[in-house]
């Protein structure tokens, strides 16, 4: 079984528009679902993550996606 998800780690550093906080931006191409975003905050162990809109950051997600 084929896993059809692909993460795109971009490491561009962005404000979340959930908390306000700075945090890197990661993009997950999911096939049938489409695209989602996350921005992670912190240093591991201690990240926490928040999904986010991906409008939000469409230019920095058309520069990693060829749509």
């Amino acid at each position: 079984m084929e896993r059809k998800s692909k993460f795109i780690n971009t490491k561009i550093e962005v404000i979340c528009n959930k908390c306000k906080m700075p945090g890197r931006l990661a993009i997950r191409l999911r096939q049938n679902i489409g695209i989602e975003c996350y921005i992670y905050h912190g240093k591991w162990p201690l990240v926490s993550k928040h999904s986010v809109s991906c409008n939000d950051y469409k230019d920095i997600v058309d520069k990693f996606i060829k749509r």
